[in-house]
């Protein structure tokens, strides 16, 4: 399952990564699991005696040089790509495709959209929800709470510092019975409806097949 926090501070997301940049973060994510094994046998060489000894000492230096280097090249990549800013859907839906959408569209696996909220209908919010039921996202909104905290908290001392008592994304009211916001539940209502049976989607693959199958059993 990939988990991908959706927290407002992504509601103002400062540009589209160039193709070009991802690749080379990509690869480089990609090859930590092969770059941590080789350090673990260079180390292990390392604490050998003899000539051996000094082959993985030297096998560790080179490698944390490639370590160093791979990392390098993609920030610097990163920082002289020109900043496309979002201003459009177009433009805020390709951004989140190229990052992790692609994971869901390509049916490498499943996506969860996880902890992302908000207090109006801004147009970053309607962007959000527009993209969750195109791509037929599954999430998880912050928060149904009404409160950040009980009010008993206040009176025992265990209020959290710098944090008002009100929960402004609730879904809820304190009383934890009133709606707070009626085109929020709406909204997220909209994103629950069964997806028609003659819509086209492409095929899962068998990993992707077998999560949603324990998912519609459970």
């Amino acid at each position: 399952m990939c988990e991908s926090e959706f927290t407002n501070a992504d509601f103002v997301p400062s540009a589209v990564i160039d193709n070009v940049t991802q690749f080379l973060i990509n690869q480089f994510l990609g090859m930590q699991g092969a770059l941590v094994a080789v350090v673990a046998v260079c180390l292990l060489i390392s604490s050998l005696s003899g000539k051996w000894g000094r082959v993985g000492t030297c096998l560790c230096a080179i490698a944390g040089i490639l370590v160093f280097v791979l990392l390098a090249v993609s920030v610097t990549a990163w920082a002289i790509v020109p900043i496309k800013y979002i201003d459009t859907y177009e433009d805020f839906a390709s951004s989140r495709d190229a990052v992790w959408g692609y994971i869901s569209m390509q049916n490498i696996g499943p996506v969860w959209v996880a902890e992302f909220g908000e207090e109006s209908p801004t147009t970053h919010w309607n962007w959000t929800i527009k993209y969750l039921r195109e791509r037929d996202l599954d999430f998880a909104y912050w928060s149904i709470d009404g409160e950040h905290f009980p009010s008993a908290a206040v009176d025992l001392g265990h209020a959290i510092p710098h944090m008002k008592h009100d929960e402004n994304y609730g879904l809820l009211l304190g009383d934890y019975e009133s709606v707070r916001h009626t085109w929020k539940l709406k909204d997220l209502q909209s994103l629950m409806e069964a997806k028609p049976s003659g819509s086209d989607e492409q095929p899962l693959s068998n990993e992707a097949a077998l999560w949603r199958k324990g998912r519609d059993e459970m």
